[in-house]
């Protein structure tokens, strides 16, 4: 009838870092679904970690607390990072392809 499920498990596991300082191996998962639709492929796909990144603020960016909280600022100073990003949070994707 055109509806596809999808899903994915996975996990990162980390080298080289202290694990006593910073656990950074995480579990990722993903579940979607798609339609075809007149030649076309609509999907969405619910996706999520195990990383538990907290809240990202400038004060646990790059730190155990915080391993997965990012910046875009390319002029970091400590304690003044700007756009912090939680890279462990969840999302939802929307896609739409053309078959051909």
């Amino acid at each position: 009838d055109g509806w596809y499920w999808n899903a994915h498990i996975g996990m990162l596991k980390t080298k080289g870092i202290n694990s006593s300082t910073v656990n950074a191996d995480y579990m990722d998962y993903k579940l979607g679904v798609t339609k075809e639709v007149k030649g076309f492929v609509l999907g969405a796909s619910a996706i999520w970690t195990s990383a538990n990144a907290g809240t990202c603020n400038s004060s646990n960016f790059g730190t155990k607390s915080g391993p997965y909280c990012f910046t875009d600022n390319l002029s970091y100073t400590a304690g003044n990072a700007k756009n912090v990003i939680n890279a462990g949070r969840s999302t939802v994707v929307f896609s739409v392809t053309k078959g051909s």
